[in-house]
């Protein structure tokens, strides 16, 4: 079951980027189907006007070549109507791709035919043949399948990249798909599909929709389609008569869809329905005829000439459009304003393209939908300032309507969607986002490989794989849990794998409730997408696993994610600028940040999972620490010349998946190189060291030393210093006979002199040169215009040179060949067989970055240990927590003097510390400090002390921090609640609880009973138990106050006396309690009390709250009346009635009600004023005497 359920997750949609990551490029010959329908000079057909659609085809077309593909390309070219048409022949096309791609491109008098076979067939890597253009057959329009199977011939892969034809199905675009093993989406349509979807899927709102040209009928569906989408629609162009008729608005001579009104009045009554604002112009630019010297002028909407037309938005519209637009997120815009090919008239699409521009600039995502709107944006210069240009005017409109493209239908896969997290409820083909292996180095570099996590439950057993992506490793496990403990397993292995992706199936999901149970909120931030699957195995590619490891995730603390945050074990901050979910985040203020000395990108990896899994066996912590001592005692210089090494080692799990694909260039071997010699040169100080024979590091080290002879043959294989000149890696001599044969053959043709000869011999023509092209050979290069002697055969032309044959080529041909091909071909054979070689040792390789990595986290550990004078913590078995002069690490970092504190948590002391205190005096700090040092000690770090005696725990609990957030519809009390209950109902005897106030969020009686109840049954359990360890502050002073309550907890209170108050225990508890001291100022008329941070044996008798509140600064009145209600109701005296207070609040009022009555006191009679001076009085008056 695990096994299917990876397989169908790793199921991605593929782009061509993705084929080749999966290796499935190389060597293939491939067909593309690109939009190259230029437009040509009207007077001069060979010449191209714009050759934009050429451009954007580029990117693929080079990728492809990259990859050592051969490519076969078509393309349409205007509108022959089905018949050879020499004015659209696709011979300039093939002429500037030849000039933009730095090669030349082959090409042949049609698109199918036994010429067209022979030219694909005998197609060689890295070249470029054009078909002639698609359109000359009446069949392509058809989609006639035998055209379609006569296109696809001879191609392994089909690679559509032409958006603009992609709603068509022609036989090109959909029917070539029936004939191809493999279609995928080129880089060109995979941008246009992402770009428009999210547009109108998932956009950013508010989302507003553009709308012009000259018809209604032809945007008929696409209008009906945003308005379920968006949250306005502005409409222009000639279309806007149609509408206004709808209204009864007499619109002159302007164009009007007589049979679309009736669509056009139930579009703008459904449009007020939905709540979209449909906004059309208030003015127009009009004019006498329909021609660019005509008269114009702008008018109001009701005022348009009976003998007039609209030609244009009017001023006050393109004022209305800018400030409607300005507050806008995405912008979708097809269609002009107005008759834009008029300069007077072009006013209305220029001011719109202008603003689209300033949206961007402003963050908006703005999308011009192909067609005219493009070309207006163009002839503005502005289209670099939108967000993305289409280059497909009707593919765009059918994409907005929400139809699926034939030429995208019938592609194998389709783009990845960048949500973070899947909505829980989604239904079985919902995918999982997908990583270029550009995003995977990016992963890396962040510090997070790409890992998928798959649970299955059933009968009490909980299964457990883990897929790590970039070693290609599936590690397995299987727990016997019980169905009450599911959820918080699943939430504690979360935290601790923390996985890309959690896989579940549905049906299992269902049946046991997984999902319902873990936390959304939890689940959104540590960025999981769950991935569900149902009961039927897809039809997928295999996954690459080079090892399946047995392990075990009940040898690590429990400890959940909120702890993390609590104890700021990790901190994430994210920049301004990345507000969106997929963007990454950078470590923050830190327990990680600080001990994070390491030097490579998978130390910092491994030292995240070490925080992340804290140990529990004590011969595992205690191994570690032995590394660190090491490292920490009188070995600078075996450090110095570790650091170095670790400096120049690279992770390469990027290098050996290129390697294990067969897609490595030559600087992924120099860098396994580097890698390797590195860790040798690590390996040699490690084993020569006479005291490291005793550290768990040396034998691994020495079992790696096979990887010696692995260094050697690289070494000896591949010459660096000769591929450093290279595009290729270069075999070293006298590796091969045949190949140093090769080379010495290659080494006598001197083209330069023969070029000389040539120039000598015909010295009538301009710059001849003999060049070699793999193509056809050696062949003589000269200008188009230059005199040809009677002898050259011509072979082709490129650009404004001509290319041809001669008896010395000839010659050259039959002596020599292709002996630059022949001499690759001998490497590649070599270079395949090292790569077998490396593979072989995949194991270890993978094995020594671990070591490394682990080696790497103990040098950074050992240097924290002396920069912040940690020291090691003998670890024990028994309960007990003890530290002298225990410091927070990042606490005192921030202050100028840090006052230390005892730790003391034992079965002597009390494994429950009840601490009070003054607010602001420390208490929380303490409780985090508590935490910290438990985990710095379980993951084998030395801690923050003078001494430390540290028991091992193997769970952590607290109640710290509440994460509030508007998606959450829970108090914070509530918050509260549950992580109290999740420590009592899972907390065992080797627990820890960190307890911060609880009860506070509720009212005093309740908070207090709650706590006391709470730590009753805590108490109980020590008592019986031996377990756990608690640590819990509070201000509720009632606990010792109220006698049944300190009865409760076994507390006996000798004296209270001028609100000085000591204890004895009762009985022998486990129960402890202490105060972080402070001192009384001498003032007896503004009494003030410091916090001292220091921990002692006993109550306190106040949380000074008073104190901390003018300390915030509320205003002085409000702290003195709220002191004297204080004293009043602690010592009985007096209080002030409520029935009072309302009449004096009801005097108030009254009178301000009779001074706002009376606009002018000024002007007023005597009488009146003389009432209202009585009323102030009297609530003077009321005021004093209570």
């Amino acid at each position: 079951m695990i096994k299917r359920l990876f397989s169908t997750a790793v199921k991605k949609k593929l782009s061509v980027e993705k084929l080749q990551a999966r290796g499935g490029l190389n060597g293939k010959r491939v067909l593309v189907r690109a939009d190259l329908n230029v437009p040509l000079d009207k007077k001069d057909p060979s010449v191209i006007t714009d050759d934009t659609r050429i451009r954007e085809a580029l990117p693929t077309l080079r990728f492809l070549l990259e990859n050592d593909t051969s490519i076969v390309l078509c393309s349409h070219l205007g509108r022959p109507k089905g018949q050879v048409n020499d004015k659209m022949r696709l011979t300039p096309v093939a002429a500037r791709l030849s000039e933009l791609l730095g090669q030349p491109v082959l090409t042949v008098p049609d698109c199918v035919g036994s010429e067209v076979d022979s030219a694909k067939a005998n197609l060689k890597k890295g070249q470029v043949l054009l078909l002639e253009n698609l359109r000359f057959h009446p069949q392509e329009e058809a989609n006639d399948p035998t055209f379609a199977k006569e296109l696809a011939s001879h191609a392994d892969i089909f690679v559509n990249d032409a958006f603009g034809t992609a709603h068509r199905a022609h036989a090109s675009t959909e029917g070539v798909t029936q004939y191809v093993s493999t279609s995928v989406a080129g880089k060109l349509l995979e941008k246009e599909l992402k770009y428009l979807s999210e547009a109108v899927d998932a956009p950013k709102r508010p989302l507003v929709a553009i709308i012009g040209g000259a018809k209604v009928s032809t945007k008929i569906p696409v209008l009906e389609s945003l308005l379920e989408k968006c949250d306005k629609i502005f409409l222009g162009g000639g279309m806007i008569f149609t509408f206004y008729r709808a209204q009864g608005i007499e619109v002159g001579k302007s164009i009007v869809e007589e049979d679309k009104v009736e669509f056009a009045k139930a579009l703008l009554e459904k449009a007020k329905q939905k709540g979209v604002r449909f906004i059309l112009p208030t003015d127009v630019v009009v004019a006498d005829k329909y021609e660019a010297t005509a008269n114009s002028k702008t008018v109001s909407i009701h005022d348009i000439p009976a003998e007039w037309l609209g030609l244009d938005i009017g001023p006050q519209t393109q004022t209305t459009f800018e400030k409607e637009l300005s507050d806008c997120n995405t912008i979708v815009w097809n269609g002009p304003m107005g008759v834009f090919e008029y300069e007077q008239f072009a006013h209305g699409t220029n001011r719109v393209a202008e603003v689209l521009a300033s949206c961007t600039k402003k963050g908006a995502t703005t999308i011009i939908g192909g067609g005219d709107s493009v070309a207006a944006v163009e002839h503005r210069g502005l289209a670099k300032e939108m967000s993305h240009i289409s280059t497909g005017g009707g593919a765009s409109l059918e994409l907005l309507e929400g139809k699926i493209l034939p030429g995208d239908r019938e592609i194998e896969q389709s783009v990845p969607s960048k949500r973070k997290l899947s909505n829980l409820d989604d239904d079985e083909d919902e995918q999982a986002p997908t990583h270029s292996d550009d995003e995977i180095d990016s992963d890396e570099e962040n510090g997070g490989p790409e890992l998928f996590a798959a649970f299955f439950f059933e009968k009490g057993k909980l299964g457990i794989a883990v897929y790590d992506a970039l070693s290609t490793t599936l590690k397995i496990c299987q727990m016997t849990i019980a169905q009450s403990e599911l959820v918080t397993t699943l939430d504690r292995l979360l935290v601790q794998i923390h996985p890309m992706t959690m896989i579940v199936s549905t049906l299992n999901t269902v049946k046991h409730k997984i999902l319902e149970g873990l936390d959304y909120i939890k689940l959104n931030q540590t960025n999981v997408v769950i991935r569900k699957i149902g009961n039927q195995l897809d039809d997928c590619p295999e996954i690459h696993v080079t090892a399946v490891q047995l392990c075990s995730f009940d040898d690590a603390m429990f400890i959940d994610s909120n702890s993390l945050k609590a104890l700021q074990i990790f901190s994430e901050e994210h920049h301004p600028s990345q507000v969106k979910s997929w963007e990454k985040s950078k470590e923050g203020f830190s327990v990680f940040a600080l001990l994070d000395n390491t030097y490579t990108k998978s130390g910092r990896n491994v030292l995240r999972q070490w925080l992340l899994r804290p140990l529990l066996q004590k011969s595992s912590i205690e191994n570690r620490q032995d590394v660190i001592e090491f490292f920490t005692t009188s070995q600078e210089d075996l450090v110095k010349s570790l650091v170095a090494h670790l400096k120049s080692f690279k992770d390469y799990l990027k290098i050996l998946r290129r390697i294990r694909s067969m897609r490595s260039k030559p600087k992924d071997w120099a860098g396994l190189r580097q890698c390797l010699s590195s860790f040798l040169d690590i390996s040699k100080d490690i084993i020569q060291h006479p005291e490291a024979k005793s550290l768990c590091l040396f034998q691994r080290f020495e079992r790696l030393q096979c990887l010696q002879d692995l260094s050697n043959l690289i070494c000896n294989v591949i010459d660096f210093d000769a591929t450093k000149s290279n595009s290729s890696c270069v075999i070293r001599e006298g590796i091969s006979c045949e190949l140093d044969n090769a080379r010495d053959k290659y080494s006598t043709i001197d083209q330069v002199n023969m070029t000389l000869s040539l120039k000598k011999e015909w010295s009538q023509l301009k710059s001849i040169t003999l060049e070699f092209l793999s193509p056809v050979g050696y062949v003589i290069r000269c200008p188009t215009a230059s005199f040809i002697p009677p002898i050259f055969q011509f072979q082709f032309e490129d650009n404004s040179f001509s290319y041809f044959k001669c008896s010395k080529c000839r010659e050259l041909d039959e002596r020599f060949g292709d002996m630059h091909g022949y001499i690759l071909d001998i490497q590649h054979q070599y270079l395949s067989e090292l790569t077998k070689a490396v593979l072989e040792q995949e194991h270890q390789l993978l094995d020594m970055l671990q070591l490394v990595s682990e080696l790497d986290c103990y040098l950074s550990l050992s240097s924290c240990a002396q920069n912040f004078n940690f020291v090691r913590p003998a670890i024990s078995e028994d309960a007990i927590l003890l530290a002298k002069d225990a410091r927070h690490p990042l606490q005192e970092l921030t202050v100028e003097t840090y006052i230390p504190n005892d730790i003391t948590l034992s079965a002597d002391s009390g494994l429950i510390k009840l601490i009070t205190g003054q607010n602001g005096s420390g208490k929380s700090v303490f409780l985090k400090m508590v935490g910290v040092v438990q985990i710095l000690a379980q993951i084998g770090s030395f801690v923050p002390a003078s001494q430390a005696r540290i028991g091992i725990i193997n769970k952590l609990f607290t109640r710290l921090l509440s994460l509030e957030t508007a998606t959450l519809c829970q108090s914070s009390f509530s918050m509260d609640c549950n992580q109290v209950a999740t420590m009592m109902n899972h907390g065992d005897s080797k627990s820890l609880m960190l307890i911060d106030e609880f009860g506070k969020g509720t009212s005093q009686t309740d908070g207090v009973c709650l706590l006391t109840s709470v730590l009753r049954e805590l108490k109980a359990r020590v008592k019986h138990f031996g377990g756990p360890r608690v640590v819990l502050t509070t201000h509720f002073l009632e606990l010792f106050r109220e006698p049944k309550l300190s009865m409760a907890l076994g507390l006996d209170f000798s004296k209270l006396n001028n609100d000085s108050l000591t204890y004895h225990n009762a009985e022998s508890t486990p129960l402890s309690c202490y105060v972080m001291s402070s001192v009384e100022s001498s003032d007896e008329n503004a009494p003030t009390s410091s916090a001292l941070y220091e921990l002692r044996p006993g109550i306190a008798t106040s949380s000074r709250a008073i104190q901390c509140a003018s300390s915030a600064g509320i205003h002085k009145d409000i702290l003195t009346r709220a002191e004297e209600i204080i004293k009043r109701t602690r010592h009985g005296t007096r209080r002030i009635k409520a029935i009072e207070i309302g009449r004096q609040d009801d005097a108030f009022y009254d009178e301000m009600e009779m001074f706002m009555s009376n606009e002018n006191w000024m002007n007023s009679s005597q009488d009146d004023i003389y009432e209202l001076l009585k009323k102030m009085k009297s609530i003077d008056k009321f005021i004093r005497t209570n």
